[in-house]
């Protein structure tokens, strides 16, 4: 039993199905992902009719945006750019990872974070589009299909909630190195998307999960020397709790055979580009991208 100033909590942990909490951070999906399970897979807070992808913003985009419910509103103010490539994410810590958690980067343009439930079928007519980014991403054939793609996918290592820092990009995440997440990209056609209210049918402002869960790490990370392992556990869970406050789960939402080649969503990790070794090559660096579309004026 626990007290860190709220109610009691007893944690008895037993190895069997995967808990809520890993099933909200794809732990579990680390643990399986040797033994052949498919390591690319949209995990996402999703039903039949919608699913969930966040982005961070400045707060005149944000406010804007969520008093009218639509970007059209920061569009019409001159805040917000539709000519400029901007990426979608439905990882909530990779977002976390993204945006340090709203406060940990000091960049006013990540100051908040908005959660956008769109249209599950339009996402996936969207998704249809997709070209996936290439490790030789500057020079080769699928590359230049990317720079004229209103559709990019990237996938890149998952990120769990950890205790410690690790250094200044970190920010109490970590990667985990047989799991991907998908990262999206929209430009043209693709952002054209984001001012239409039959896709984007709901904007949250979800900034307060991000700081209530970073403060609670942020303040085990000041009694890390007297902490037990059980007291980690506990520490986990009140972030995780934290930043998805409502219970919600990101499960893996299910995909059409075409819609699963277009992405590779059924590629094991075993069998890709001959095993583990080239996962690193798979796709190129946010940091690449950035470079090779500077032109753009690409937001990751």
């Amino acid at each position: 039993c626990f007290d860190l100033g709220g109610p009691k909590i007893l944690l008895v942990r037993v190895q069997m199905a995967p808990t809520k909490d890993e099933q909200q951070t794809g732990e579990h999906a680390a643990t399986t992902a040797d033994k052949g399970t498919a390591y690319r897979e949209i995990r996402a807070i999703h039903d039949k009719d919608t699913i969930r992808v966040y982005q961070a913003y400045n707060e005149n985009i944000a406010n804007l945006a969520i008093e009218a419910n639509s970007f059209e509103a920061p569009l019409k103010a001159g805040v917000w750019s539709s000519r400029r490539m901007t990426w979608i994410k439905p990882s909530k810590v990779w977002m976390a990872y993204r945006c340090g958690w709203t406060i940990l980067k000091n960049d006013p343009n990540q100051t908040r974070v908005l959660a956008l439930d769109v249209s599950r079928s339009r996402f996936e007519e969207l998704m249809m589009q997709a070209i996936l980014t290439s490790h030789d991403f500057k020079n080769s054939k699928r590359g230049r299909k990317c720079r004229n793609s209103n559709v990019v996918v990237q996938w890149d290592p998952e990120r769990v909630i950890t205790t410690r820092r690790e250094g200044k990009t970190s920010v109490f995440t970590k990667a985990l190195p047989d799991v991907r997440s998908i990262q999206i990209g929209l430009r043209g056609d693709g952002i054209q998307a984001l001012l239409d209210p039959t896709f984007v049918l709901k904007i949250s402002d979800v900034t307060e999960d991000f700081r209530n869960a970073v403060s609670i790490l942020q303040a085990g990370e000041c009694d890390a020397s007297s902490e037990t392992g059980d007291q980690e556990s506990h520490l986990l869970v009140a972030a995780r709790n934290a930043l998805w406050p409502k219970g919600e789960c990101e499960n893996v939402m299910k995909c059409s055979g075409e819609l699963s080649e277009i992405l590779k969503i059924n590629l094991r990790n075993q069998t890709e580009n001959g095993g583990k070794a080239a996962l690193s090559k798979v796709a190129p660096s946010q940091r690449q991208m950035q470079q090779t579309m500077a032109k753009n004026d690409v937001k990751l």
